[in-house]
């Protein structure tokens, strides 16, 4: 009897026992894909986290998984509000890489391109050519730099992160959704915000992979099926809302038309009445605004914020900030500082291991840190041929350490580039290039390149090749041929009324250059070769009459310096930071002839041998002084042994110059040029928002000697200390396009005939150094 009345007893409690020990509520974040509006989505988490709504599972597409990736990997919501906030990250989603890991050894002379088009060439000579627009290099590295100790501390389940996280791709060729939920969190996430067009597909698992939101922009089902959640909490930041066709909104959805093309429509529905479903105000954005991301976020937080009587009524269970705190730092524990014993290769051939090896070397550590691997990197894909090399950071058991993973990436062999400035001037310049790669136990780069234009016209080739030594160096044969026409210099407009110069210039140089690296920013090296100056001009360089025979200046001979160079400019024109410098020591050794070109004038015709040396020096600097303001100096220094030619113009003009702007060059400054000079200025650069800029400059040229003539035209130095100041100032308004700057400029030299300067120009005007430069 008291046997049973127990087993009664206990039959009586079950229930309450089984209530008891039930689950608490789980909730269940899902976070769409819409660009750069999917920052929203971290402002939404804070909100969350602040109010003690716990987040057990998220699933996230495009931007949405990488701020629930973030999240997952144990990125607090501030860290990564204030992570998106950064203008660095904002950089790197828009494709702009920090320059500042640029190996200058590397590096070849800046091109006024606008536009590069890369092609694949395999065995049989077929092309494939390049696609995405944006770089990725730099978001690549900081996606797996910043997820690297999460992947491993998950043993590269996503399921084991802080919190469960999956992600969504697209893999387009057999039109399929995938889930991402092994491996590596920072691939995953970079193969969901591969949006077509506009980054270039990453492989894995060997397919390639597409932005989640073609088949699936908006994964509640995805979400509901791998966790079940008792509560889904949907954010959708996607316009693509609409079920029928949006009449009176269409032109202002104009700006998202790519998300359109490409995205999955977001249901807004798909969340249910059993869930909460947030869509912050972004009518104002679009899904490229960069800009936006710190008013973006603010959204994002407001919208869970009106949200949040029915979040509280709905979800009852809580969890606090201290212990979602715990929680985190507990699966951050799990993981190992980022140490690494060495580099993996995938897809590279021996002789290219051997190659990249010299990028990591431990420098007789036993471990390379994070910073030895940051700058291998970054030097290495500022190489052409490796710029598409894929990074990963995986854990090595058997070293217990970290590895560096290096992915070889469709490398481009063949590169087009078309380019140059236009303006309203006769000074137009147009520029196509092209350039092949080649690795065949040397890495190799093949370049040449056209200028065409009224003023300016130039050929040039070289061939640098990269030894395979302990001693990194290049060797690298060149010609060059300049040509300038300075009659073709029509007045500017607004410019002064004085006489142009009837003045054509032609030069050659065939040689060698020899190149070593200083570090990461600075090259050393040799150049020297063979010479040939050619210089037409009239009589005292003005218009003859028609029909006359213009004299003749030639300059024939050797040339042979040394050279330092240091680039860190973030742009190759109108930078806001960075560093230019060049350092130059050369001998030349020249025979020269004068051929007037009156025939009255023929017993003036002359000849002589000259040699000289020339010491050359010129640093350029911008330094920040705030988000809006850039201030920057120059500082010259040109110095040569005493040399003349057998003609006062022909030595004139080929005595070194002071050029303060790229575009200076069009003319012929007579009064900045000197054997031995110093010169100087500061530039101010103010800018309003992160395209627009105005620009003010001021510079001051100092001779120390002059050219001048006695009555025969033959010219001699004289000793000018000072006594002859020249000053330079302009203004520019300019604004950065993806592809090059709009600019209308004006520019003051204390030259005459040259003293007033306006002109509307897009491009860059940059040329090739002549042969005496």
């Amino acid at each position: 009897m008291y046997k049973n009345n127990l087993i009664l007893l206990v039959l009586a409690f079950l229930p309450l026992l089984s209530f008891s020990q039930k689950k608490r509520q789980t909730v269940g974040v899902v976070l769409s894909g819409g660009g750069m509006k999917g920052v929203a989505h971290a402002g939404v988490l804070k909100a969350l986290e602040e109010r003690n709504i716990p987040i057990d599972y998220i699933t996230g597409t495009s931007m949405g998984a990488v701020v629930g990736g973030m999240y997952a990997s144990g990125m607090s919501p501030l860290e990564i509000v204030q992570y998106l906030k950064d203008d660095k990250f904002q950089e790197w989603l828009s494709g702009v890489y920090d320059r500042k890991y640029d190996f200058l050894y590397a590096a070849e002379d800046d091109t006024p391109s606008w536009a590069s088009f890369s092609v694949a060439l395999d065995s049989t000579f077929r092309s494939t050519l390049g696609s995405g627009l944006a770089k990725d290099v730099a978001l690549n590295y900081v996606l797996t730099e910043k997820t690297a100790r999460a992947s491993s501390a998950a043993n590269y389940d996503f399921d084991s992160l802080m919190v469960p996280f999956a992600a969504t791709a697209s893999e387009i060729f057999t039109q399929k959704p995938v889930v991402l939920r092994k491996g590596s969190l920072s691939k995953a996430i970079r193969a969901s915000i591969t949006v077509p067009v506009v980054f270039r597909p990453i492989r894995v698992n060997g397919q390639y992979y597409f932005d989640g939101g073609v088949y699936n922009n908006f994964p509640v089902d995805l979400c509901r099926k791998l966790y079940k959640p008792d509560v889904v909490i949907g954010v959708n930041v996607s316009s693509k809302t609409f079920k029928g066709y949006p009449y009176g909104e269409d032109e202002q959805l104009l700006g998202d038309v790519l998300m359109f093309a490409f995205l999955d429509r977001s249901d807004p529905d798909a969340v249910g009445a059993d869930g909460i479903y947030i869509a912050p105000d972004l009518g104002d954005y679009t899904a490229m605004d960069v800009a936006a991301i710190p008013a973006i976020l603010d959204s994002g937080y407001v919208a869970a914020q009106k949200k949040m009587p029915e979040i509280l009524e709905k979800i009852t269970a809580r969890r606090t900030c201290e212990e979602t705190g715990k929680i985190r730092n507990e699966f951050l524990k799990k993981s190992e500082p980022l140490v690494f014993s060495g580099v993996r290769y995938k897809g590279f051939t021996k002789n290219e291991q051997r190659f990249v090896h010299s990028f990591f070397k431990k420098r007789k550590r036993a471990t390379l840190y994070l910073s030895d691997i940051k700058e291998g990197f970054n030097s290495l894909v500022s190489i052409p041929y490796f710029a598409n090399t894929y990074p990963d950071i995986k854990w090595d058991p058997d070293s217990e350490a970290y590895k560096l993973v290096l992915e070889d990436n469709s490398k481009r062999d063949l590169s087009l580039q078309a380019g140059g400035a236009v303006n309203l001037r006769a000074s137009s310049i147009f520029y196509l290039g092209l350039k092949l790669t080649h690795f065949d136990g040397v890495l190799s780069r093949h370049t040449a390149d056209v200028y065409t234009g009224r003023i300016y016209n130039s050929v040039h080739y070289h061939s640098r090749f990269y030894m395979p030594s302990s001693l990194s160096f290049y060797v690298q044969p060149f010609f060059t041929l300049n040509k300038w026409d300075y009659s073709n210099a029509l007045s500017l407009i607004g410019g002064s009324n004085g006489d142009s110069p009837l003045l054509v210039r032609q030069d050659e140089f065939i040689g060698l250059e020899l190149g070593a690296p200083l570090g990461l920013k600075y090259k050393a090296g040799f150049k020297g070769g063979y010479l040939r100056n050619r210089d037409q001009y009239s009589y005292l360089r003005r218009f003859v009459d028609e029909g006359q025979k213009m004299d003749l200046h030639v300059i024939e001979g050797k040339r042979f310096g040394v050279f330092v160079k240091r680039n860190t400019y973030d742009r190759k024109a109108f930078p806001k930071e960075g560093t230019k410098m060049r350092f130059g020591l050369d001998y030349y050794g020249t025979f020269n002839r004068y051929y007037p070109g009156l025939e009255e004038d023929a017993a003036r015709q002359a000849k002589n041998v000259t040699d000289w040396f020339r010491l050359q020096f010129r640093l350029e600097q911008f330094i920040p002084m705030s988000k809006t303001y850039t201030l920057g100096y120059l500082a010259q220094a040109d110095f040569s042994t005493d040399h003349t030619f057998p003609d006062y113009n022909g030595t004139l003009i080929n005595t070194p110059g002071f050029y303060p702007t790229e575009d200076s060059k069009l003319l012929f400054l007579n009064d900045f040029h000197s054997p031995n000079f110093v010169a100087g200025g500061l530039r101010n650069a103010l800018s309003f928002g992160n395209n627009f800029q105005w620009r003010v400059d001021g510079y001051v040229f100092a001779p120390l000697e002059s050219v001048k003539f006695n009555k025969n035209f033959k010219p001699k130095i004289e000793g000018d200390i000072f006594r002859h100041i020249r000053l330079s100032a302009g203004t520019t308004f300019l604004y950065q396009t993806p592809i090059g700057p709009i600019s209308a400029t004006y520019n003051y030299y204390d030259d005459p005939g040259n003293e007033h300067n306006f002109f509307l120009s897009f491009g860059y005007f940059m040329f090739r150094r002549s042969a005496l430069d």
